[in-house]
């Protein structure tokens, strides 16, 4: 959940007497880009529209102190950051997922990433959290989405330490923006190898921000990353069993 964006582009307008939107647009053209400098700026409008289109506030960073987050992993959260809305989307079309699956965002706080995945056709959409106040918000957001939307995707706000989540064999999509520190990362790993124990199939874990990440991923050995995207100053991994086909071949049925 950690920001990725870039100072000066993907921000709300300036105040009276601040340089104003154009020549921040300007001074990032050398620094990042032309390319990367409009990506940014397709970026930041569509994050300022999300919340008004959809009837959500997915928009404003919460801190967890003050926050009654009883699990003992608390100081390995990290605070709420929403995720780039378009940069996720373009990711997902990359992708090409197949139809149908089950998409767990794991730190979801608000659930902007669950509402930008409702637009892919998932046939569950799951978001994790630790923190009750983030959860009830997150709850609330989805009945506004649903008022404005309709799909057919379930939407299900589980509370609970990602770390002991458990996790069904019917998920096969999952979903981190920097939401907890390498410790938390390494059990939900064993959690997902675990289920693909019981029920052997393809998962791809997407990972936003990786590189803080990035040990917790090497150390499971059925994991290879097998894609990488950059849409403006979003990065993302993209992690899948896939590896493991040839050695392993129940690892990968669907």
């Amino acid at each position: 959940m950690a920001d990725d964006h870039v100072p000066g582009v993907a921000c709300a307008p300036s105040p009276s007497g601040s340089p104003s939107l154009v020549s921040r647009v300007m001074r990032s053209v050398p620094r990042q880009g032309l390319r990367r400098t409009i990506e940014n700026a397709a970026v930041a409008v569509e994050d300022a529209l999300f919340d008004a289109v959809l009837g959500v506030e997915t928009s404003a960073p919460v801190e967890l102190d003050g926050l009654s987050i009883s699990s003992p992993n608390r100081h390995l959260g990290v605070s709420y950051v929403p995720t780039r809305v378009r940069a996720f989307r373009m990711l997902m079309r990359r992708l090409g997922l197949p139809y149908g699956g089950v998409f767990v965002d794991f730190g979801c706080g608000k659930g902007r990433a669950l509402f930008a995945a409702a637009s892919h056709p998932f046939h569950r959409i799951v978001g994790v959290e630790f923190a009750p106040e983030l959860c009830e918000i997150c709850r609330r957001n989805v009945d506004a989405f649903r008022c404005r939307r309709r799909g057919r995707a379930v939407f299900e706000i589980v509370e609970a330490d990602a770390a002991n989540y458990a996790v069904r064999d019917d998920e096969n999509v999952f979903f981190f923006f920097n939401p907890f520190r390498d410790a938390v990362m390494v059990s939900v790993l064993r959690n997902i190898d675990a289920s693909l124990r019981r029920r052997p199939r393809r998962v791809w874990l997407i990972v936003n921000n990786p590189r803080d990440l990035e040990a917790a991923f090497r150390s499971r050995d059925w994991l290879m990353r097998v894609d990488e995207y950059a849409y403006g100053s979003s990065l993302f991994w993209i992690y899948s069993n896939v590896s493991t086909v040839s050695k392993t071949r129940a690892r990968y049925q669907s």
